[in-house]
């Protein structure tokens, strides 16, 4: 991140078969804050098959202000309130 490299991250840091079935960890928002660096909320279905074709949906990136370590939990879950908003607009 220092030197301009993207890092792609999944919020819930695993992978989950059904929306909110996981909470949504902090790596992604510590990161982003810690290096001032945007991050760009994109909606992956869930209903996806492998080797066919399924549609993205890409957010407005959005940049964090200076958070304090009680922060990192609420901005963890806004990120992925984006998401499913995200997933609102492809259905």
């Amino acid at each position: 991140l220092k030197e301009g490299e993207r890092v792609m991250m999944f919020p819930e840091g695993t992978r989950v078969s059904e929306d909110d079935a996981v909470a949504a960890k902090t790596g992604a928002i510590r990161l982003a804050a810690r290096f001032g660096v945007p991050i760009l909320p994109i909606h992956i279905p869930r209903n996806k098959k492998l080797f066919h074709r399924f549609n993205i949906v890409i957010g407005e990136p959005y940049s964090l202000p200076k958070l304090g370590h009680n922060e990192f939990e609420e901005k963890a879950n806004e990120l992925m309130e984006r998401i499913h908003t995200l997933a609102e607009v492809s259905a």
